[in-house]
């Protein structure tokens, strides 16, 4: 297997959210699937380790509209200041507007995983603090390393992970995430 470690990469996330924030409520938004299941675990766990509240909710809205507004009914839920972690693009860039929308920047600490246009501006402007993001061609470079490996009868490791990297807003544009946030940009 070569992938990333999801688990680990939700726990990272949900630790700097908390950290960033001092919220003692964190909400995490997720869309159905293996990937942001494991990262709800790191998450969860993260969260539960330092005691803060968690509250789970899965928003599988294909329509954006609908999307929308099942995400902007659990944001108006959060009745004191707190945190909201998006396991998805998707829902990064929605929690963003809404946030944006509703002038709530300062009450609810947003972040997120992946990266589109839509998203990084969401990291400039602040809306989001940060976002998750691992290099785009890694996984499929390391798996091609490690079936050569294979082919020749090197040994591989069975489970190789890709580091993830978390881009804070204030670095977004930086050059040296270049390669993260605009992928095709080499």
């Amino acid at each position: 297997y070569v992938g990333t470690d999801h688990r680990a990469s939700g726990a990272m996330a949900a630790d700097e959210l908390i950290d960033l924030s001092g919220a003692g409520q964190l909400m995490i938004l997720y869309p159905e699937g293996e990937i942001y299941l494991e990262r709800l675990e790191g998450a969860m766990a993260a969260a539960e380790r330092d005691g803060i509240g968690v509250e789970a909710q899965t928003v599988n809205e294909d329509d954006p509209f609908a999307r929308h507004e099942r995400v902007r009914a659990l944001i108006a839920r959060m009745t004191e200041p707190g945190a909201v972690l998006c396991l998805g693009g998707a829902l990064s860039q929605c929690a963003a507007g809404i946030l944006r929308q509703s002038n709530a920047q300062g009450r609810i600490a947003l972040a997120g995983f992946d990266c589109d246009q839509t998203y990084i501006d969401c990291l400039v402007d602040e809306t989001a603090r940060f976002t998750v993001l691992r290099a785009p061609l890694a996984i499929g470079y390391r798996g091609v390393e490690c079936a050569m490996n294979l082919v020749y009868g090197r040994i591989a490791e069975p489970v190789q992970y890709v580091d993830a990297t978390m881009v804070m807003s204030e670095d977004a544009l930086d050059s040296k995430y270049a390669h993260l946030t605009f992928p095709l940009i080499h």
